[in-house]
């Protein structure tokens, strides 16, 4: 966008000497807001005490070109000056990269992750978030290549599309267990990826959520999962277990190519509630026994083709079938 490219021009080279509102601690660079843009900020604050409020956001990690090259670690505060610090929203935009910073401490406290907060930090392994973020925004974490373990926080409110993208080494995603979205593309493209644990809260599985995760083995949802939108589990082939015996929709092409999907569903779909299953739905995946009961009123073209392994087709009366 505009406003990105010039603070890119304005900060290239790192001199923050004499920019208004801004304060520098532990090499970081901080910049004062003085009126709250977003109220998630301030969870504790009610309606009658939303009068303006000071805050400082992570403008930038670093506060010299010398230090940007150099750091193996960033230490953010939780205030200054009695001011908190709510937000990291960095003035470049993800468009550098910074492999020998191999940790970054975030106190409790900050409560927005912005856009491209942590996807040029390519050396670190791990994040550990506090449970006062409320807010990840769109590609926060995507492209940390090296990243592995993820533990988002229980009080979370936004997990936004496309947060981790392509981060090529993540294996664990543990989400707390009220969280109810995972939104479009959220971990497409994460090949290393195994599990995802404490999802006991998630009713919706959006679009292409988990497209590509070619190592994906397990989802842990739950009787609350009602949605798996179009390609949410695409080319997922080493999928096998996901329990979600109440689905009302599945999307084209949700589990196509998941080879080891033996059963969908947790078992059987004779107890479902499933309305419609999209175009592409399972084909080239593993399963081996279909049931499409009473609510079943829609089902798309080339559902289960190529399932090479289907060995019982059940259709009770009252369900509509395209063939």
């Amino acid at each position: 966008s505009a406003s990105a490219q010039q603070y890119n021009d304005r900060y290239k080279n790192r001199d923050y000497s004499g920019a208004k509102n801004m304060t520098v601690v532990n090499g970081v660079v901080y910049q004062l807001i003085d009126t709250v843009r977003d109220w998630t900020l301030f969870p504790e604050a009610s309606r009658e005490e939303r009068t303006p409020l000071p805050y400082y956001e992570v403008a930038d990690y670093f506060d010299s070109m010398e230090r940007a090259r150099t750091a193996a670690e960033i230490t953010l505060v939780p205030e200054i000056d009695g001011v908190p610090v709510k937000t990291i929203n960095l003035f470049r935009f993800g468009k550098e990269s910074f492999p020998n910073v191999k940790k970054i401490t975030i106190p409790e406290g900050i409560a927005r992750v912005e856009t491209y907060a942590f996807s040029t930090l390519d050396g670190v392994t791990e994040i550990t978030l506090p449970e006062s973020v409320r807010v990840i925004d769109q590609w926060a974490f995507s492209g940390m290549n090296r990243l592995r373990t993820v533990t988002l926080p229980k009080k979370l409110d936004r997990l936004t599309m496309q947060a981790f993208q392509n981060c090529k080494r993540l294996e664990t995603v543990a989400f707390s267990s009220t969280y109810p979205i995972i939104p479009d593309g959220c971990f497409s493209g994460c090949t290393a990826l195994k599990a995802v644990t404490g999802g006991a809260g998630v009713k919706q599985i959006g679009s292409g959520a988990f497209s590509k995760c070619s190592a994906l083995q397990r989802v842990d949802t739950s009787n609350l999962l009602d949605i798996v939108g179009y390609g949410a589990f695409k080319n997922c082939k080493k999928l096998k277990n996901l329990t979600a015996k109440r689905l009302v929709e599945i999307g084209d092409y949700a589990f196509y190519n998941c080879e080891e999907l033996k059963v969908p569903l947790g078992g059987s779909m004779e107890s479902s509630r499933t309305t419609f299953i999209g175009d592409h739905a399972f084909t080239n995946s593993g399963v081996q026994a279909v049931f499409l009961n009473g609510s079943t009123r829609m089902t798309g073209d080339s559902t289960f083709k190529n399932c090479k392994q289907l060995k019982t087709v059940r259709i009770y009366a009252d369900t509509y079938v395209s063939i």
